[in-house]
C-alpha cells in the first residue's frame, strides 16, 4: 500500500495501478482494504477508464456500505458518473456521501448536488439542494443555482426575482454583470426587449470589466441599440476584442472632438499594444499627455510610454 501511494503521488499510474490491485486482493484490515479500492478507482479516473472506476466503487461500497471510511468512495463515484452522463445517479452519489456525517464543505457538496440534479431535470429536487446549500453557510451562488432551476422549469417569473435579489444584495461587478445578462435573457423570452435592453446596457455602463457585459454589448448591437462608443470600446477591450475596441473609440473621438475623456486614448493605446502596435500605442499616450494634461490617466501614460519603448 505505501508504495502504491508513492506511485500515485509520483503520477506513475500504471505501476499505481498494478500495487493497488495486488494490495486489494490481499488479507488487509477493512480501511486498508477500502483505501485500496478507492486508490484504485482514483487512477483508473486519472487514466479515463470512468466505467471501470465505478465498477470497482460498487464493489467496495456493496462490500462496506456503511463503514465509517466509506464517505470517500461513494464522492468519487459520484464524480464519475457526472463525467458518464448520469447526473441523477451522481446527485445520489454525493448525497450518500453527506449521509455519512456533515462537515466544513456542506455547502459546497449541497451546490454541487443542486447543479447535478438540476442537469438532469428535477428542477425542484435541484431548487431544494441549493437552500439546503444556502442553510449550510453557502453564498450567492446557491441563489444563482435556484434562479437557474426556476429559469429552465420554465418559471422565469420566479427566475427574474432571484436574479434581482442576486444582484441587489451582490457586490461582485462580475457576478452583477452575470445577472444583468441572465435577466435580459429572461426578460426576452417573456417579449419585453426594451427591459431586456436596459438590463444589457446597465452591465455595459457599469460593469465594462465583466464578458457577460460584453455578451450583453453583441446583443444591443445586433438588435440595432444605440451604446456610447467609449463604454462600447472599453467592453470590447476588456473582453480582448481590441480592433473593435480601437474602432469604437476612434468613433468617440470623432463625435466629441474637444470634449472626450482622456481615458479613451489610454484604452487605445493598451488595445493597440495588445496588437504589437508598439508605436501607434505610445503615440496614442503621447496624444493623451499633449491634449489632456488635467487628466487622471496623464501620469499612468508616461508610466506606460517608458515601459513600452
Amino acid at each position: 500500500m505505501e508504495t502504491a501511494r508513492r506511485a500515485h503521488f509520483n503520477g506513475d499510474w500504471e505501476l499505481a495501478e498494478g500495487l493497488y490491485r495486488e494490495a486489494a486482493t490481499s488479507n488487509l484490515e477493512t480501511s486498508d482494504a477500502i483505501s485500496a479500492q478507492v486508490g484504485l478507482a482514483t487512477v483508473l479516473s486519472e487514466l479515463e477508464r470512468h466505467s471501470e472506476a465505478v465498477q470497482v466503487l460498487d464493489a467496495v461500497i456493496l462490500e462496506f456500505p456503511d463503514h465509517p471510511e466509506i464517505s470517500g468512495a461513494y464522492f468519487l463515484r459520484g464524480v464519475q458518473k457526472e463525467i458518464l452522463g448520469l447526473p441523477l445517479e451522481a446527485a445520489s452519489d454525493f448525497e450518500s456521501f453527506l449521509q455519512q456525517g456533515s462537515g466544513p464543505v456542506d455547502d459546497v457538496i449541497w451546490n454541487r448536488i443542486g447543479d447535478t440534479l438540476a442537469a438532469g431535470g428535477d428542477y425542484d429536487a435541484a431548487i431544494a439542494a441549493f437552500q439546503n446549500a444556502s442553510q449550510a453557510g453557502g453564498g450567492l451562488e446557491n441563489q444563482v443555482g435556484i434562479g437557474n432551476a426556476q429559469y429552465s422549469s420554465g418559471d422565469i417569473l420566479a427566475a427574474l426575482e432571484t436574479y434581482q435579489e442576486v444582484y441587489n444584495q451582490s457586490g461582485n461587478d462580475f457576478l452583477k454583470a452575470q445577472m444583468d445578462l441572465f435577466m435580459g435573457r429572461a426578460l426576452t423570452d417573456l417579449g419585453e426587449t426594451d427591459a431586456a435592453y436596459e438590463r444589457y446596457l446597465d452591465a455595459v455602463y457599469q460593469f465594462p470589466r465583466a464578458y457577460d457585459s460584453y455578451t450583453g454589448l453583441v446583443e444591443l448591437v445586433e438588435a440595432g441599440v444605440p451604446v456610447d462608443e467609449y463604454s462600447r470600446g472599453l467592453v470590447d477591450y476588456y473582453a480582448g476584442q481590441y480592433e473593435v475596441a480601437i474602432a469604437a473609440f476612434d468613433r468617440y473621438f470623432a463625435a466629441f472632438p474637444d470634449e472626450h475623456e482622456g481615458a479613451g486614448h489610454h484604452y487605445k493605446a493598451l488595445s493597440l499594444r495588445a496588437l504589437g502596435d508598439y508605436a501607434g500605442a505610445v503615440d496614442e499616450w503621447q496624444v493623451l499627455i499633449d491634449t489632456h494634461p488635467e487628466d487622471p490617466m496623464w501620469l499612468d501614460a508616461w508610466e506606460q510610454i517608458a515601459f513600452t519603448q
